[in-house]
């Protein structure tokens, strides 16, 4: 399971995009930091260097329940799409 990147407490320091091994992280357009799973191997070197906690380890009982959503799911959601990721939409 990959770490999770709580957007709203990035600082766009880049702790973990420097760390990361296998290039799985990179920040986006507005300095924020953004998985790409495909290139996760879950090694996790990237959350104790974070100063915010704002990669983190998913608790043990997370699941991921679905994997593909419609745009009017993700909508729904109070999502927006960025590149290839759904994030949070800023209020």
């Amino acid at each position: 399971m990959p770490p999770i990147i709580v957007q709203e407490k990035c600082i766009g320091c880049g702790a973990c995009v420097a760390v990361c091994p296998y290039k799985a992280l990179e920040m986006d357009q507005d300095n924020i930091a953004e998985l790409i799973v495909d290139k996760c191997e879950d090694d996790w070197s990237c959350v104790p260097v974070c100063p915010t906690e704002a990669v983190i380890k998913p608790p043990a009982d997370f699941k991921v329940t679905k994997k593909v959503y419609t745009e009017k799911e993700i909508e729904q959601m109070g999502l927006e799409i960025r590149g290839t990721n759904a994030v949070w939409k800023k209020k």
